[in-house]
């Protein structure tokens, strides 16, 4: 992507947090959570991605942050090549990851290209070939984690909540459940983009998701609001927002023992 300047793309790899910062152009959300900045950088007329956690409380950044930037790392190294997924350009540190920047614009209600059937049968080819490596995205309910780009591809971003779970027999067992849940976040963004789209068989599977939902534990994997802006804000918080800190810690342990790393060796992005 070309957006003046050179145009050959940086060396993104050996670019350091320095080279970034002078790159700086804006940041792109407004979170609270444990989950990381999201900053767009410029480099030679070329922009990227900086998903960053060291501006998080010290607490987080060292506990769920961390592992948090570590698993979406992982995920991208594992999806090099993957038609509608952004390219990963590094590591800058340990503290955050860049990713290729798509320019496009998110799903809205009334875009013309959602009337189309083809269009959401390229998103399901588009997760299937992510779930051929072994990746659950586990939020594609959120009109904002599918980009379109300008060309009209589709893009998922975002893989923060996603899982790697093809590393081991149990993490493979799981594997056709979590896939279900991808469904089911396409299936709601598909009702509430163009509903009149929906087959009578794809409404009865978004009514027995529903049901099936209200039992999904992961559900308390996101720390409280509340904790984390007393944290943000130096407070130490009330012995139950620690015992939520602790709860949401032994959820990430229980699921990372999930996604242990393979004998084999990771693609190189």
């Amino acid at each position: 992507m070309n957006y003046g300047g050179s145009t050959l793309e940086p060396d993104w790899k050996n670019l350091t947090r320095e080279d970034l910062d002078r790159g700086y152009v804006r940041r792109l959300n407004k979170d609270l959570s444990a989950k990381a900045d999201i900053r767009l950088v410029e480099i030679d007329g070329h922009r990227a991605v900086h998903k960053d956690i060291r501006q998080k409380p010290s607490l987080v950044r060292h506990t769920l942050g961390s592992w948090l930037i570590e698993k979406e790392y992982r995920i991208y190294r594992r999806l090099p090549g993957c038609p509608g997924v952004p390219r990963l350009h590094g590591r800058p540190d340990r503290w955050s990851i860049l990713v290729e920047y798509v320019e496009g614009e998110s799903l809205r209600l009334n875009d013309p290209r959602l009337s189309d059937p083809a269009f959401f049968h390229r998103v399901c080819r588009l997760v299937e070939a992510i779930h051929a490596r072994g990746v659950v995205h586990l939020d594609l309910r959120h009109r904002g984690n599918i980009i379109i780009a300008k060309d009209g591809q589709p893009y998922v971003i975002d893989f923060n909540g996603s899982f790697y779970l093809g590393g081991n027999p149990l993490a493979r067992r799981l594997l056709p459940w979590l896939k279900e849940v991808d469904s089911f976040g396409l299936l709601k963004l598909k009702h509430s983009v163009t509903p009149d789209l929906l087959t009578e068989e794809e409404k009865a599977r978004l009514r027995w998701f529903r049901v099936v939902r209200r039992f999904w534990v992961l559900k308390r994997y996101r720390p409280p609001q509340g904790l984390l802006k007393d944290l943000n804000h130096g407070t130490r918080g009330s012995a139950s927002m620690r015992n939520e800190v602790y709860a949401t810690g032994q959820l990430g342990l229980r699921m990372g023992l999930l996604r242990r790393r393979a004998k084999e060796p990771l693609p190189l992005a």
